[in-house]
């Protein structure tokens, strides 16, 4: 299976920089310390989300840590689970201290049958820490609009979901700094992972 990469200097700016502006507004909230979050972060995304415990999630909640993401959906029975150890193994290259400074979401693209239930019992059986992991859900609409964001192609076909195999890497202020397609590039997952942590 061919390998694709796309670092921040190959990510497709224009396309972002047009889903961004089409958005139907920018996000009001703010990022850490009162500052604004950039023209680039992918959290000025106004979508709602709810998580396994079902608490309701906005993006720009989620500034202040680097994020690596991914879509998923729990009764998948061929991607997503390759998926979800690939994201294992990182988080298993990163140290006890890294780990501290980095999240990891998950991202349905069945909201109607990932119910808060359904994805809490998801990341208890894959052994995801919720202090480290969540999962989020959507309207159809607004996963949708995320999947676009991230040029994440996916179609029901029967009983499933075909979607794209990415793994997403996000700085603390929302900008997609690193995606990798298809299989394998795990070290530059965490090479981009580690650029992404807060400088001391």
């Amino acid at each position: 299976m061919k390998r694709l990469f796309l670092s921040r200097s190959r990510l497709n700016s224009w396309h972002l920089a047009l889903v961004l502006s089409c958005l139907s507004g920018v996000a009001s909230s703010v990022a850490l310390a009162g500052e604004p979050l950039p023209a680039d972060s992918l959290y000025q995304s106004e979508t709602h989300w709810t998580n396994s415990r079902n608490e309701h999630v906005m993006l720009p909640t989620l500034a202040g840590k680097p994020q690596v993401l991914a879509f998923v959906y729990s009764h998948c029975l061929s991607m997503c689970p390759v998926i979800v150890a690939d994201l294992q193994r990182v988080e298993q290259k990163l140290s006890a201290e890294e780990r501290q400074q980095v999240q990891f979401t998950l991202v349905t693209l069945d909201p109607d049958r990932d119910t808060p239930e359904t994805m809490a019992k998801f990341l208890s059986t894959h052994k995801l820490a919720p202090q480290h992991w969540q999962f989020l859900r959507g309207s159809a609409d607004d996963t949708r609009e995320l999947a676009l964001l991230f040029n994440v192609k996916y179609r029901q076909e029967g009983d499933e979901i075909a979607h794209s195999n990415t793994i997403s890497v996000l700085d603390g202020q929302g900008r997609l700094t690193h995606q990798r397609v298809g299989v394998g590039g795990l070290d530059e997952v965490v090479q981009a992972v580690r650029q992404a942590l807060p400088k001391r």
